[in-house]
């Protein structure tokens, strides 16, 4: 049984590293993109529903589909890389739109959620594991525990 333990806390451990490296790697690509983006007037002009499961109790998540129009005169259409369990958007609502100019396909829109959503989640997951991992009961033997 202390093995089965041992081996859970290293998992949450290795899980929670991973996330939380994950969510820096995210966080400064948000920064870097914030530094280069500039701002437009876009539309969401639908939303995109994905299955998180199958059968009966599957859930959906959806993600905004929405469109601008970059300083180069072109339009774009982008499906959002951050989604949500309801739809956080109504079909033809006005929202602010990031782009950045050397790559306008990569466009997010300015909420904070849209920006900086998972980043954040990432992190939360990070140091849930990490401290899920740290706290295994019986495991992790600290100096003066």
């Amino acid at each position: 049984m202390g093995q089965v333990r041992e081996l859970m806390s290293w998992l949450f451990l290795l899980a929670g590293v991973a996330s939380a490296i994950f969510s820096l790697v995210l966080f400064f690509r948000t920064l870097r993109f914030l530094r280069v983006s500039v701002e437009a007037e876009g539309r969401i002009s639908r939303l995109e529903r994905t299955s998180t499961g199958g059968g009966k109790f599957g859930q959906y998540m959806y993600a905004p589909v929405f469109f601008f129009t970059a300083a180069d005169g072109k339009t774009y259409t982008v499906i959002s890389k951050a989604t949500t369990y309801s739809p956080s958007f109504g079909i033809g609502e006005r929202v602010s739109v990031l782009y950045d100019p050397a790559n306008p396909e990569d466009a997010r829109i300015h909420t904070f959620f849209q920006t900086w959503g998972n980043a954040v989640v990432l992190g939360i997951c990070g140091v849930f594991f990490v401290a899920t991992g740290c706290n295994f009961p019986g495991v992790l033997h600290w100096p003066g525990h």
